[in-house]
């Protein structure tokens, strides 16, 4: 079914989905978690992005790849007991409805919303929205405004995984500083130069860098950041042989670079905050 002349509605395995297709790109982006799938500029025909082949797309569960949306809480931080709550909170494992599409120049924006933004772990009144707009670049943009009586603290994520050729030949450029280590029990270590990678990597950059890029042999992904505290970085190298949803040897082609907020974001009412990403 075309929604309009560039949206239409489709299927990737048993979910709902909207491909968008003008004349700069084309991208795909699931229902269930508002999940963009696959980004690829015509120019190039370059998959930016890595889904797993592995991935779960029953909408039971949060799918593997792409770019997930964690809100209202990143990872476990949500003050209770680990496993008591969803891991990266409740919006990517709900259906979004898609509320409005625009057509502009060369671009095709789509406008989604969630079912709720009131569940356990989070008891205040607010409104999520995600806008992707899809041109010669894909625009990801999560905008949380308080729409109750009382402030309130939240952390999001756009959590994606890009795709790389080869993790051992790529170079993550533009942050600089200290970074909180996962892997080294949150040690601070400063960020290293060159950034290369040869093992697995979680780490919290506070860095508020405005652009990074991925640097591979024959080609660059450039990002661009707006509205985080930190930028996150993540691959799982060998423990992804324990992943049930991700090949043993899948750490090879991906590099999750996070626009996030980790550090607690107050929001007073009526007030709003969007994080977004840009990819080139």
């Amino acid at each position: 079914m075309t929604v309009s002349t560039f949206v239409q509605e489709s299927r990737r395995g048993e979910l709902a989905t909207l491909i968008i297709d003008n004349a700069l790109g084309r991208a795909e982006i699931a229902l269930f978690g508002a999940h963009v799938l696959s980004f690829t500029p015509h120019h190039d025909n370059r998959q930016r992005l890595w889904l797993s082949p592995h991935a779960d797309l029953s909408g039971k569960k949060p799918i593997r790849g792409g770019v997930p949306l964690c809100w209202p809480w990143f990872s476990n931080d949500h003050g209770r007991e680990q496993g008591e709550l969803p891991s990266h909170g409740f919006l990517r494992s709900q259906i979004w409805s898609l509320t409005d599409t625009e057509q502009k120049d060369e671009t095709t924006t789509v406008t989604l919303t969630p079912d709720h933004t009131r569940s356990d772990g989070f008891d205040y009144s607010a409104d999520v929205t995600l806008t992707v707009t899809v041109g010669r670049e894909l625009e990801v943009a999560l905008t949380t405004t308080n729409t109750g009586k009382e402030a309130f603290t939240f952390n999001a994520a756009l959590h994606t995984y890009f795709n790389v050729d080869n993790i051992a030949e790529t170079r993550l450029e533009g942050l600089t500083g200290k970074y909180k280590d996962k892997v080294s029990n949150w040690a601070e270590v400063e960020t290293p130069s060159p950034y290369t990678f040869s093992r697995e990597t979680d780490r919290i950059h506070l860095d508020k860098a405005e652009q990074t890029t991925l640097c591979m042999n024959a080609h660059q992904t450039l990002i661009r950041h707006y509205g985080h505290d930190s930028i996150v970085v993540w691959n799982p190298w060998g423990s992804a042989a324990s992943i049930s949803d991700m090949d043993a040897f899948g750490y090879k082609h991906m590099l999750c670079v996070e626009t996030a907020i980790t550090q607690g974001a107050v929001l007073q009412p009526l007030d709003s905050r969007t994080l977004k990403q840009i990819v080139a």
